[in-house]
């Protein structure tokens, strides 16, 4: 983001705030007595971003998981929700939901200042001191999937134990340039050898993806653009024997289901956005004069946050992504069971301080070996 842009947003910031003051200060007794109900049932107001299904999924669980006494309350109407049932999976002791368009617009006021509501900041991906890893290193939270599931309404006959799904952030999702993205090629080899060994593969695409990129009876691509195609990318990633993601949208359900994760062109590593024990990923290196830059020299230069070639200070570097090879040889590795490395020890041996360091994830065997004689 240009510092243009980055004044306008302060701009627009500071008006909401002084909009939302205004309005308060006007119908203080009718705000008061409705704080005093919400002080009485216990309950406190969530904050999020709702509109990008990754970063709903990411704040709503690590905010309950990190507050498991407590009930919080979401009031989001349909329009603004990018995946409108699933809050329905947490308990109702931890969260009450409403989607209530009158009831929105009276809270809207009370949701911009912390004061009166609680935000998912402490584990944000790019905070340094971010708590995402601690928390999500604690899987003990029982999710309620029949709410969901009951709404599904396609026939389910696959041999699920050969399922693999793979969700790419490719360069057609967005406009502009990003430090997420992915090209399809780079996975060809991998699909190949998946269908090889009798894997059924499906591949969730959007509407500006390339499409049919493979042609065999057990490749698949499916949209997951309106709320039942949701829900059955949110089942299938669930029955997978592996989901392949990269740091994206989909990448969040790893919070909430079993399925073991591999996630490739894994940036920024400040976190693992994979966290259980049986989670993989591999990430994405920088170069500079041709030459692989350590991990702990990123660090140092906060090349683990963020990176933008235009800056001064990030001329002459390259941010580089997973090769096909290296996508291949880590799915191979996980599906194999060959050896891994816990990335949390790895951290530790090279006496990294970032978040990560609390992370379950594993190293697969050859992303591991190539990356020892970097660092």
């Amino acid at each position: 983001i240009n510092e243009k842009k980055i004044h306008i947003i302060l701009i627009l910031d500071l008006l909401k705030k002084i909009f939302s003051l205004i309005i308060l200060v006007l119908l203080f007794p009718i705000y008061l007595s409705f704080l005093l109900y919400l002080k009485k049932k216990k309950l406190t107001l969530i904050s999020i971003n709702t509109w990008q299904i990754g970063a709903l999924i990411q704040q709503l669980d690590s905010i309950i998981k990190n507050n498991k006494n407590k009930k919080f309350f979401l009031i989001c109407p349909d329009y603004l929700i990018e995946f409108k049932s699933f809050p329905e999976i947490y308990r109702k002791k931890n969260l009450k939901y409403s989607k209530s368009s009158i009831l929105y617009f009276f809270v809207y006021p009370l949701l911009v200042f912390k004061e009166f509501s609680t935000d998912a900041y402490e584990f944000e991906v790019l905070n340094k001191n971010s708590k995402f890893n601690k928390v999500h290193a604690q899987k003990n939270y029982n999710y309620n999937y029949k709410n969901l599931f009951k709404k599904l309404n396609f026939n389910i006959n696959s041999n699920q134990s050969r399922l693999v799904t793979i969700h790419i952030k490719d360069e057609f999702f967005i406009k502009g340039s990003s430090t997420r993205i992915s090209n399809y090629k780079s996975y060809m080899k991998t699909i190949r050898w998946l269908i090889k060994n009798n894997y059924k593969v499906v591949r969730f695409v959007h509407p500006k993806s390339i499409r049919d990129i493979f042609k065999h009876k057990n490749y698949h691509e499916l949209t997951t653009l309106n709320e039942s195609e949701k829900i059955r990318q949110f089942y299938l990633i669930k029955k997978s024997k592996l989901f392949i993601c990269t740091q994206s949208g989909p990448a969040s359900y790893n919070f909430v289901l079993n399925t073991t994760f591999l996630q490739v062109n894994s940036y920024p590593i400040n976190v693992s956005f994979v966290t259980k024990s049986k989670d993989y990923l591999i990430y994405k290196s920088i170069k500079k004069n041709g030459k692989y830059v350590s991990l702990k020299d990123m660090i140092k230069k906060n090349l683990h946050l963020y990176f933008n070639p235009l800056k001064k200070e990030h001329h002459g570097y390259i941010l580089k992504n997973n090769s096909s090879q290296e996508i291949y040889e880590a799915t191979r590795d996980v599906l194999s069971k060959n050896k891994s490395y816990y990335f949390s020890n790895y951290l530790k041996g090279l006496n990294i301080e970032i978040p990560a360091r609390y992370t379950l994830s594993k190293i697969p065997k050859k992303f591991y070996e190539k990356i020892s004689k970097i660092n």
